[in-house]
C-alpha cells in the first residue's frame, strides 16, 4: 500500500510540475500602448532609441520597448506588456490521465 501511495504522490507531483512550467513558459508581449512625439531633427535610430529609453524611463515602464521612425520627423515608441496564456487543453488532460493510473 505504501507504494501506490509513493506512485499516486510522485504522478500528482510530476503533473502539478508540468502545469506550473507550461503555465509560466506561456507567455507573450502584446503591444500595451504607441506613444509618437514630434521631434525637432532627423529621426534616426540611435536618436529615438534614446528618446524611447527616456520616455520608458520618465513613465518607470519595465517592460520592453521597441522604437521607430515613422516618418522623417516622428519617432514612435511602441510599449509592450507581458500577458501570460493559460496552459492549452491538453496539459490538463495528461495531468488527469495521469492521476486516474
Amino acid at each position: 500500500m505504501a507504494v501506490f501511495k509513493s506512485n499516486a504522490t510522485r504522478t500528482v507531483c510530476t503533473a502539478l510540475c508540468i502545469l506550473v512550467m507550461v503555465s509560466s513558459a506561456l507567455s507573450e508581449l502584446v503591444l500595451h500602448k504607441k506613444v509618437c512625439p514630434d521631434i525637432d531633427w532627423p529621426c534616426t535610430r540611435r536618436k529615438c532609441a534614446v528618446l524611447c529609453l527616456w520616455e520608458a524611463r520618465k513613465e518607470d515602464y519595465p517592460y520592453p520597448v521597441k522604437e521607430h521612425c515613422d516618418r522623417p520627423k516622428k519617432c514612435c515608441c511602441r510599449f509592450y506588456k507581458e500577458v501570460h496564456l493559460p496552459p492549452p487543453p491538453h496539459v490538463g488532460i495528461v495531468a488527469a490521465a495521469e492521476h486516474d493510473i
